[in-house]
């Protein structure tokens, strides 16, 4: 808390100040104000990134994330159209298809039977998007009459992703009466048996970057976010020479270890000289943490499909995403999608024993045991134009082929430990989770 009866304000503390005051005094949204920030010249959280580093020094990349994707100034409380084609940043695997959607209301109901579970229950899911992945699921549950002792809760903290959710389940559910509320975190949920289900969710979590220091091996540093300068850097056109862009941002290392080298990178990544960046996300392993407890308590499972790996990436994986295309990080915070790899490895290891854990398998395997093949072959068959057909068979193309989704989303589920002797007794893994299939080409989807 500044003073300044005590002592005189600083420079940069006047401008902390001064900014605040206009965060204060500015309506970004009414059309009556008197005053409106223009978005295409003037990006408010960008200037408040730069005056904080100005303030305090620079900042970690999961400090970065936070503020651009969840504060009142980031990308999913600003930004009106995220997911689809045309003026959306990025489509995931529900917008593209229904039979998406349908083989996980499929796989969550036949696991729900496999409990032997009869009592009401909670579907939960974390990060619900554009909404239609819950559309699709729910869907399913009311064509096979599963959804009457439901309770649907959303994990879900942006207004407008809360509006557009509401407005697809009004237009799109074919059971309106179905009760649907939302919440902030799992703490709030009701207790009772619950299933969670997430999809690209833990990819937009904030993480920690890491890299081993090349003279002193033993040695780690974080990776900050800086000022370029105090000016900032420009970028040129090469053909006409006009300036394209002003970076105020680059990523920078910290001098040494650091309170988070020091808390979360653990001794076999030390230990392991071939790993010399690394990447870590304490929220994604706290919200595992989360379900684990709740479903060990109270009955149920948890189904997560997201961009992974199983610990064996050697690289960073911090990118950006802006209409459908790859984008650098650090230009214009809060407008474009941030994005990292789920670290599967990691989430497993520190929740070994905790629970019974199935996968990452590649999305690829688990829908296509799932029956993909054979609900696509259905739907084809009652198309009636050649438009719709080649739209699903490109949609599920994209789902499954290595080039696209099908290799590079895993799929990861969690039971609690009472259930191992039933998982056992049908063989011992979950649906879609059986030995790999053979590497699906092209062709292998899209010929009749």
């Amino acid at each position: 808390m500044f003073a300044p009866q005590f002592r005189p304000l600083k420079k940069f503390e006047k401008n902390i100040f001064r900014f605040f005051r206009t965060l204060q005094s500015t309506n970004f949204s009414s059309a009556s104000s008197s005053k409106k920030f223009n978005f295409e010249s003037e990006n408010v959280l960008e200037r408040f990134i730069i005056d904080r580093i100005r303030s305090t020094g620079p900042i970690s990349v999961s400090e970065y994330m936070k503020l651009c994707v969840s504060s009142q100034y980031g990308y999913y409380a600003q930004k009106a159209k995220i997911f689809g084609d045309g003026e959306g940043d990025f489509i995931t695997s529900p917008e593209l298809t229904q039979v998406f959607g349908e083989l996980i209301g499929a796989w969550l109901l036949n696991e729900l039977h496999m409990t032997g579970w009869e009592g009401p229950w909670n579907l939960v899911e974390l990060g619900p998007g554009s909404g239609a992945l819950m559309v699709d699921v729910l869907n399913v549950l009311n064509k096979l009459k599963s959804d009457n002792k439901l309770n649907v809760y959303l994990i879900e903290k942006s207004a407008q992703l809360i509006k557009q959710q509401k407005q697809i389940f009004e237009q799109q559910l074919l059971n309106k009466q179905i009760s649907i509320n939302w919440f902030d975190s799992i703490e709030d949920i009701p207790e009772g048996f619950t299933i969670f289900i997430s999809n690209e969710f833990f990819d937009a979590l904030p993480i920690h970057q890491f890299v081993r220091n090349k003279e002193k091996p033993n040695i780690w540093q974080e990776v900050y976010i800086q000022l370029t300068s105090s000016n900032g850097s420009v970028e040129i056109d090469e053909e006409d020479g006009q300036i394209l862009t002003k970076k105020h941002l680059c990523f920078g290392l910290s001098p040494g270890e650091n309170i988070h080298t020091r808390a979360y990178i653990p001794q076999h990544i030390r230990n392991d000289l071939s790993k010399t960046k690394w990447e870590y996300s304490p929220l994604a392993t706290k919200i595992t943490l989360e379900m684990i407890k709740r479903f060990t308590t109270n009955g149920g499972f948890a189904l997560i499909i997201d961009y992974g790996h199983n610990g064996d990436r050697k690289t960073h994986s911090l990118r950006a995403y802006s209409n459908h295309s790859i984008v650098d990080p650090l230009d214009c915070p809060g407008r474009v999608d941030l994005t990292a790899d789920v670290d599967f490895g990691e989430i497993k290891r520190v929740i070994e024993g905790k629970c019974l854990i199935f996968g990452p398998v590649e999305q690829r395997q688990f829908l296509t045991q799932l029956g993909l093949i054979h609900r696509l072959d259905y739907l084809l068959r009652k198309s009636t134009t050649t438009e719709q057909r080649e739209a699903l068979l490109n949609s599920c193309n994209i789902l499954v082929s290595d080039a696209e989704m099908g290799a590079r989303f895993k799929v990861f589920s969690l039971f609690p430990n009472t259930l191992s002797e039933i998982i056992k007794a049908r063989g011992g893994i979950p649906a879609g989770f059986a030995s790999p299939l053979p590497h699906l080409e092209d062709e292998d989807l899209i010929n009749d």
